[in-house]
């Protein structure tokens, strides 16, 4: 949403030091995204083992 709004800002040269602020701080809140994401994953990988990494221990049969 911060993207559209700064996207529509840079129409007027009166509000593009805002639009050039919106598209600042969309671009850190998708950074911080990434980054929990990251960490999310890492620590599920950490905890539950990788995917797949079960099926490959041999079974005794």
């Amino acid at each position: 949403m911060i993207f559209f709004v700064g996207s529509v800002l840079f129409l007027s040269n009166a509000t593009e030091v805002l639009a050039i602020w919106l598209f600042i701080v969309g671009s850190f809140g998708m950074m911080l995204g990434a980054i929990g994401q990251a960490v999310y994953i890492h620590e599920r990988h950490r905890l539950n083992g990788a995917p797949g990494a079960r099926d490959r221990t041999p079974s005794r049969s």
